[in-house]
């Protein structure tokens, strides 16, 4: 993979994950936000991912409802709500079909590792701790600019109904 097609991965991801709880995100907007015609980006990403945009953005999803998991501080739905899923039982058959097993599982395992991680002949479970960045949920799930502009808009009507009030 050639430097720019790696700077337009590295781009696509960041977009998603600023989107990440936004359950309307799509095709459309991601098209939009990259600069880019939807059949323009369809082929780039199946092209770099093998991937089509859709299930791109649900892989996106999933990984930061894996690293979620491993925070151990939301239950399942905040998780798959937090992620821009609509409904639990949409998030647990996708989470199921991508990691081959059900969220629960998924922070039950993770637990025990840290748990074997912690005792010296513990065996480490391969390939969670990757996955996992000790970040708060809000740092994924609102987008810095976009925080700045609701509470600037927010102080905006408040300011207003209090003139015109």
């Amino acid at each position: 993979m050639d430097q720019a097609d790696r700077q337009f991965l590295d781009k696509l991801i960041k977009v998603t994950e600023a989107y990440l709880a936004d359950e309307s995100f799509g095709v459309t907007q991601l098209a939009r936000e990259m600069g880019i015609n939807r059949s323009g980006l369809y082929r780039k990403v199946k092209a770099l991912t093998n991937k089509s945009i859709s299930q791109f953005i649900r892989e996106q999803r999933l990984k930061k409802a894996m690293e979620f998991l491993g925070e151990n501080s939301l239950n399942i739905s905040e998780i798959a709500f937090g992620t821009g899923f609509s409904s639990v039982s949409y998030f647990s058959r996708c989470f199921h079909q991508f990691y081959g097993y059900q969220p629960g599982e998924a922070r039950k395992k993770m637990a025990e590792e840290v748990v074997s991680r912690d005792h010296p002949k513990g065996i480490m479970t391969k390939g969670f701790t990757e996955r996992i960045r000790p970040k708060g949920i809000m740092s994924y799930l609102v987008p810095k600019n976009n925080t700045i502009r609701v509470t600037g808009a927010f102080i905006l009507v408040a300011g207003l109904m209090m003139v015109i009030l």
